[in-house]
């Protein structure tokens, strides 16, 4: 459903991890392999840590973003001590208290999933809880075409189905928009004159 974006989190540092821990660090490990894009945010303002290297190695096959945060202070290290493990081009630098960089963060998040990064969840992905319920709809109405379909239902009634199923559908890619969906999605914006 959509596509999927994954929180790092570092090993622990300490020898000793508990059960919790190991159990974390799996998890994170296998949401980083389903993983669609990447967002690797390094503290630009520190040296790189050991667990700042694996994961740069880590993720190096993977689409991805690499974000110097904290560009409002001064920086241990800049785009070029990356170059082993990515090109300049995959690296922006980012302030999260300033903001500086997001704009340039959007358009490029956009850009990649514009350009054609594959979605590994799935071909179509389903942006809002009404596209969700018209593909709940549509699902009950090809349900109820084979079920009519089983019972010898006459053909017109089996249609009727169909049709509320294509008329589902129609709604999400736009081939149909019924006076209803209009009345809502004009309620829920404010025109100005």
């Amino acid at each position: 459903m959509g596509y999927r974006y994954v929180w790092l989190i570092p090993r622990a540092s300490t020898k000793r991890m508990t059960k919790l821990k190991k159990i974390g660090v799996e998890r994170s490990r296998a949401a980083l392999a389903a993983a669609d894009l990447v967002l690797l945010v390094l503290d630009a303002s520190q040296p790189l840590t050991d667990e700042d290297r694996e994961l740069l190695t880590t993720t190096q096959a993977q689409h991805r973003i690499i974000l110097l945060n904290k560009q409002d202070l001064p920086t241990a290290f800049d785009a070029t001590t990356l170059a082993p493990w990515t090109e300049e081009a995959d690296v922006l630098g980012t302030s999260v208290v300033t903001t500086a960089g997001m704009d340039a963060l959007a358009d490029r998040i956009s850009s990649m999933f514009m350009g054609g990064i594959a979605n590994r969840q799935a071909d179509v992905m389903v942006t809002n809880a009404r596209q969700a319920g018209l593909l709940r709809q549509a699902r009950q109405s090809l349900r109820d075409v084979i079920s009519g379909l089983d019972n010898d239902m006459p053909l017109d009634m089996v249609q009727m189905d169909l049709t509320d199923a294509w008329d589902h559908l129609g709604e999400i890619t736009g081939d149909a928009a019924p006076d209803e969906l209009i009345t809502t999605l004009f309620s829920q914006f404010c025109l100005g004159k």
